[in-house]
């Protein structure tokens, strides 16, 4: 069973602004074709008749204008049009800036720049400067000597990260990680040693003194005295209390 063949149907606006790209825009009948998905005897045909017409109808000068203003917009339309199926789904600017580089010789800078939503003073300074693009490696090492440094709290400097990284396979040197160190901001901390102090406040009761400096009891079990003290360990600080007894000093709790 043979199917139904489909006819397009197209508005005289679609047909004027087909043959205006040929007569007024510079482009081949063949290249106009294209970009519309038309055929090229369609083009021709429209070129002829609308020539009789307007052999026939004139414009006005103020309709003149308002037509060749409209395909100037048209035209740049089409261009960004273009554009955007070609455009990369990407954030960073240098990659941007290397894709106006390359088509530019076919696209306006000006189109492309309003495109890929970058300034055009921006785009020409990268030119003359341009940035390095970051390689896949590159951008791990960053990550893995950012991850390193901040798993030390901030405390490894650079020969402590050319040590780690070198242990996981990266082949960098000490002026390396220096450079990288500072392009990353990667600035140690020294720690200040933990201090514990006891202050009193004077509103505090003073709990009477029985001892009265009598550290040598005559007796076992009749003396105790208690202490209390921190360890630093891998689960964190842990507090440790001591009971000795006072008249042969040992640990009995």
């Amino acid at each position: 069973m043979t199917q139904k063949r489909t006819v397009r149907k197209f508005t005289d606006e679609f047909r004027e602004e087909a043959v205006a790209l040929v007569t007024q825009q510079g482009y081949s009948v063949s290249e106009a074709a294209k970009l519309l998905g038309i055929t090229t005897k369609l083009i021709y045909n429209w070129k002829d008749k609308l020539a009789a017409q307007k052999s026939e109808d004139g414009l006005s000068p103020n309709e003149r204008a308002e037509l060749i203003q409209l395909r100037k917009e048209n035209k740049r339309l089409l261009i960004e049009r273009e554009i955007l199926k070609k455009r990369l789904l990407c954030e960073r600017n240098e990659i941007k800036y290397d894709f106006i580089k390359k088509h530019q010789t076919t696209y306006p800078a000006l189109s492309l720049c309003r495109v890929m939503k970058v300034s055009r003073s921006a785009y020409y300074a990268w030119l003359k400067r341009p940035a390095k693009l970051i390689t896949e490696q590159e951008l791990i090492l960053y990550r893995r000597c950012k991850s390193l440094f901040n798993a030390s709290r901030q405390s490894a400097g650079a020969r402590t990260l050319v040590k780690l990284l070198r242990k996981e396979g990266f082949h960098i040197g000490i002026y390396r990680i220096k450079s990288l160190m500072a392009k990353l901001g990667l600035v140690v901390k020294q720690r200040v040693a933990y201090k514990v102090t006891t202050m009193r406040k004077h509103s505090h009761l003073v709990a009477d003194n029985l001892l009265n400096r009598q550290f040598n009891p005559k007796r076992a079990n009749q003396i105790l005295a208690g202490d209390i003290t921190y360890l630093r360990t891998h689960q964190g600080w842990m507090y440790l209390a001591v009971v000795m007894d006072l008249h042969s000093r040992p640990i009995v709790g």
